[in-house]
């Protein structure tokens, strides 16, 4: 999917500072610690989730720091599970001709980037000051004349009314505090008929029952729900980069990652004036442990866990309580 990219993307990263392994034991201990567990009960203002969002590009593992960047690892699970769900965006996307696209939280760029060679005008934002210069240099790179990035924030969306026909907002919407403005800046943003492709994962997916049972031996084990202290971040900045990491506050790296059940999806969508034409359950994060899946899986395990996911989705009950990340095809209703 993005293969035309490597190279680029490889000159890229020689210029920036990101780990690109992590040792099982490492991971191991990562899960297991207990970190300042008072923390969990406080929410982050806009400008904790700013900083946090930045520490977590510049610190951790280049595919989770960067955003899609797993396409490229050596590890056949880390390029599954980092590149299934846009799989199914690009089979979600309508004709691209003469289409102005807005992608919200675009990582590295490269959903952009492909996008753009066929679109007229595609224009990438991210909350991370780190991952847009990543962006724009492979831009450069590849000498994309039609894509732009920008900082932008989901809640404040800097464009005029009705200024898109297609947007895209894939794993944001459970990121940030108020997602129903999120989508109600979408709507906006969005032409009368237009297409939204939004991504965001199951409020209950079958990796959520495994997990709830590992907590329940070890409750230090991170859940990936509500709002929790970002361990992953704190610790690797702690490893990479200790004196800095002494000078931050702890509060800092307290996040938002809120999942959202079918129903609720629905009436959000609903209040924002979005119709739902499609919706698709994706299975990218498998029993027992996501990371171990992702670093770990074996190539000869994938064909199965597709064709289980192609099966799932024939019963529709599967895009509503099962599926790890629902995506879906929306469509902009008509301005009030």
């Amino acid at each position: 999917m993005f293969e035309k990219f490597q190279r680029a993307v490889e000159r890229t990263l020689q210029r920036f500072t990101i780990k690109d392994t992590t040792q099982f034991t490492q991971l191991v201990r990562d899960e297991l610690s207990d970190i300042s567990p008072d923390i969990h009960q406080s929410s982050p203002n806009a400008r904790q989730l700013h900083t946090l969002y930045e520490l977590r590009a510049r610190f951790l593992d280049w595919e989770l720091g960067t955003g899609y960047l797993g396409f490229f690892s050596r590890n056949p699970g880390t390029r599954y599970t980092f590149t299934r769900r846009l799989e199914v965006v690009f089979q979600m996307l309508p004709s691209l001709e003469r289409v102005k696209i807005l992608e919200i939280g675009c990582g590295a760029g490269l959903f952009c980037l492909e996008s753009a060679r066929q679109a007229t005008t595609v224009i990438g934002i991210d909350i991370s000051l780190f991952v847009l210069d990543f962006a724009r240099q492979v831009k450069d790179e590849v000498h994309s004349q039609n894509v732009s990035f920008q900082q932008g924030d989901a809640e404040q969306l800097a464009f005029r009314d009705e200024t898109f026909d297609l947007v895209i907002c894939s794993e944001v919407l459970e990121h940030v505090p108020d997602p129903q403005r999120a989508l109600a800046e979408i709507r906006r943003v969005t032409k009368p008929g237009g297409t939204v492709i939004l991504t965001t994962p199951s409020a209950v997916s079958l990796s959520d029952l495994f997990m709830g049972l590992f907590r329940v031996f070890n409750k230090h084990i991170e859940s990936e729900k509500d709002v929790h202290f970002d361990k992953k971040t704190y610790l690797a900045m702690q490893r990479i980069n200790r004196e800095q990491s002494e000078n931050i506050d702890n509060t800092i790296f307290v996040r938002i990652h809120e999942r959202f059940s079918f129903p609720a999806l629905l009436t959000m969508f609903h209040q924002a004036g979005l119709n739902v034409e499609q919706a698709h359950g994706t299975v990218f994060a498998f029993p027992p442990h996501y990371q171990i899946f992702y670093r770990y899986c074996p190539g000869w395990a994938l064909p199965a866990i597709r064709l289980l996911e192609q099966v799932l989705n024939r019963v529709h009950i599967f895009q509503r309580w099962g599926s790890v990340t629902t995506c879906f095809t929306l469509k902009a209703g008509p301005t009030e």
